[in-house]
């Protein structure tokens, strides 16, 4: 336990040095949850003077644009320092921000076997409710996913998996390159859907934060929510 957290500290302290270096201000907190085959690092009040000022005139596109060219810039670095701290190798990355609430989250991915994390899920919460939930929530919003998961990787953090989830115009758009577009527009979607779902039914916590991403030549995308865990 205690070399877990170490690992964790450290890679919560690089990451917070990494931004700050690029950023000019790095955010107040980081915390990490290493637990296969996900790495999720939370971050908290993360937003750069500049990024300030466009967010109060309302340019929210613009300080994701420029976040997600200066992320994808800095990917390969981050994640070769990351698997070197913590010994493991990391298949895919992804990113995503709550400017409003100035948060962020980096997802990583180690594997795609994730069955060590199904059995982690409480048992008193029906899991199998709250994967038909999601699917129905995607096929409101889209399609009914091939494969739909979902991990419990600890009381704040529940990781969603969906596979085969894009309609045809959506792959003909990502044939042609329009994936940044895309994403636009699937986004505030994407947070209506999960919203009206009412997960939080399913859960014993109050869901505060909501996060997603997509590998679009994949066919797949992942949402996180983040929990307010129950006091003890």
């Amino acid at each position: 336990m205690e070399e877990t957290q170490a690992v964790q500290g450290e890679m919560a302290g690089y990451i917070g040095k990494l931004i700050r270096n690029h950023f000019g201000k790095g955010p107040t907190s980081v915390y990490v949850s290493l637990e296969h085959p996900f790495l999720v690092i939370r971050l908290r009040d993360f937003l750069a003077s500049m990024e300030s000022i466009l967010v109060a005139q309302g340019e929210y596109q613009r300080v994701e644009d420029t976040r997600g060219l200066i992320f994808k810039q800095l990917q390969g670095e981050m994640r070769a320092r990351l698997e070197t701290i913590a010994g493991i190798t990391i298949q895919e990355m992804y990113f995503d921000w709550d400017l409003q609430q100035q948060r962020g989250v980096i997802l990583g991915v180690m594997s795609q076997d994730a069955s060590e994390c199904e059995v982690r899920w409480p048992k008193h919460l029906n899991h199998r409710k709250f994967n038909e939930q999601v699917i129905e929530l995607s096929k409101w919003g889209q399609k009914v996913p091939a494969t739909t998961e979902s991990f419990w990787l600890n009381d704040r953090t529940i990781v969603i998996k969906r596979t085969g989830i894009f309609v045809e115009i959506e792959k003909e758009l990502i044939r042609a390159g329009y994936t940044n577009e895309l994403q636009k527009v699937k986004k505030p979607l994407e947070l209506r859907m999960i919203h009206r779902a009412s997960l939080e039914s399913f859960l014993d916590s109050r869901i505060t934060g909501t996060f997603v991403s997509w590998h679009f030549t994949g066919d797949k995308g992942y949402a996180l929510l983040i929990l307010q865990p129950k006091k003890q």
